[in-house]
């Protein structure tokens, strides 16, 4: 009757489905919550110049508004690994320096320890207990938590028939969640034939590594539908079990060549959680990963790469970068540069279908430099974009590398040529014609691999 009530203000009205609407957070709130917490894991593994108040303070900010759009869910706080839960505690400790925010500091502290798994969490290293008992001192809730003793996480209290039919429909969701996502992202790493791709120009990296959050999401929802689906047939384990050991080889190769990319060590804690839980999910993907071959792969024992049976060929790593910023596409969609693979063009007018500001291509340009990989030859540009002239070559200073070739399209070429000689940028890199400009970007190209080789 629930399902087919025709009145909506009568359903709102029922105490039942009211509390369970409300506990529900939804699934882009949830998949926040998830990122936020990746990104406060991922801050020791910045590079040291980026380790910054302003990143412990963008990633905490981050953290709360998604803390607080799923704060009634209790089931968005399961299923994250311990040492992600407990870098979080880490950075609430590191910003209780500063007196001005230890309201959202511990506001955050409150909802999440709510959760019993975030309460195991603090409290399975001693030093990190303690800090977090001195900065609460002063509430009693927060205190009472950090000092309960929570219940075994394989715990099941005896429930409300009301409840029970809860926490069903909580499974159901759960479960139609974990077979959707389990499915798309194997999609995903089928379409990569099972190899992370290290493409730095092109969006496949970022492709590939949103398919093992997904895959990171699905074993997590999976861990719920396991825990509590005891006896109901649920499709997101039986997908799981259909899988072949050959499905797991690809899958584990997959990983692997994630795993040991070189430019994606944030996601390292995420492989290890997708491997340790599918074991203890599936019997068939635990007899792979113990095989001889795989038993080192994650383990950081046994040397490191030596210990990596599958080989893998990596594609030779672009080491050239050409960027190229223009109100008009096309200004680079007709140049013969477009073609190449390591050309990136961004498109900023602002009747653009997909509008890419000038800080995305500085971020771009920032990224790359950031990469030993990589390697920025030229940036073209116009008028419109002559600032983004000193923040890139203020970027190639502080990481000591070589700043890129400038190439300004403009009209007025001798204006502007006398404008940019402060930067070393010579006249003859002034032009009007987009073809003049290609010419000048591909000789660069070939005169600075020439150089390096």
């Amino acid at each position: 009757w629930l399902k087919t009530c025709p009145s909506q203000r009568v359903l709102r009205a029922l105490p039942f489905a009211r509390s369970l609407q409300s506990r529900m957070a939804d699934p882009d709130s949830v998949e926040k919550l998830s990122k936020a917490v990746a990104a406060v894991a991922a801050l020791p593994s910045l590079p040291a110049h980026q380790q910054t108040v302003d990143a412990d303070l963008e990633a905490f900010e981050a953290l709360r508004n998604a803390v607080f759009a799923v704060r009634k869910d209790e089931a968005a706080f399961r299923g994250f690994m311990i040492e992600d839960m407990q870098a979080v505690f880490e950075l609430v400790i590191r910003r209780a320096q500063k007196k001005a925010i230890h309201g959202r500091l511990k506001e955050v502290l409150r909802i999440l320890l709510e959760s019993l798994d975030w309460v195991r969490a603090a409290q399975a290293t001693d030093r990190l207990l303690e800090d977090l008992k001195d900065f609460g001192s002063d509430s009693p809730r927060l205190q009472d938590r950090l000092c309960m003793t929570p219940p075994p996480a394989d715990f099941r209290p005896r429930v409300s028939p009301a409840v029970s039919r809860a926490m069903e429909a909580e499974v159901a969701q759960a479960n139609a969640d974990a077979e959707s996502k389990l499915r798309s992202s194997w999609a995903v790493m089928a379409g990569f034939d099972y190899k992370f791709p290290k493409d730095h120009i092109s969006d496949k990296m970022d492709r590939a590594t949103e398919a093992l959050t997904r895959l990171y999401e699905a074993v997590s929802r999976l861990s719920l539908v396991a825990d509590k689906a005891t006896g109901r047939e649920c499709s997101a384990i039986t997908a799981l079990q259909s899988y072949q050991e050959k499905d797991f080889e690809n899958l584990l190769t997959f990983l692997l060549t994630m795993y040991h990319c070189g430019v994606r060590n944030t996601q390292r804690g995420r492989i290890r959680f997708v491997v340790s839980k599918l074991k203890e999910l599936c019997p068939r993907f635990q007899r792979v990963a113990d095989d001889l071959e795989w038993r080192e792969l994650f383990s950081g024992e046994g040397g490191g790469e030596s210990a990596i049976a599958p080989s893998v060929e990596w594609a030779p790593v672009p080491d050239s970068v050409v960027v190229w910023i223009d109100a008009k596409r096309e200004a680079f969609e007709t140049s013969p540069l477009f073609n190449m693979h390591w050309f990136r063009g961004f498109h900023d007018a602002d009747s653009a279908e997909r509008l890419q500001p000038s800080l995305d291509c500085l971020e771009f340009i920032k990224e790359r430099n950031s990469d030993s990989g990589t390697r920025v030859d030229v940036v073209l540009l116009n008028k419109k974009h002559l600032d983004l002239i000193p923040s890139i070559i203020k970027d190639c200073r502080e990481k000591k590398r070589r700043a890129p070739k400038f190439v300004v399209i403009s009209r007025n070429t001798t204006g502007i040529a006398e404008s940019l000689r402060s930067y070393g940028i010579e006249d003859r890199t002034v032009v009007s014609d987009w073809k003049d400009a290609s010419n000048i970007a591909m000789e660069e190209v070939a005169r600075r691999r020439e150089s390096a080789a």
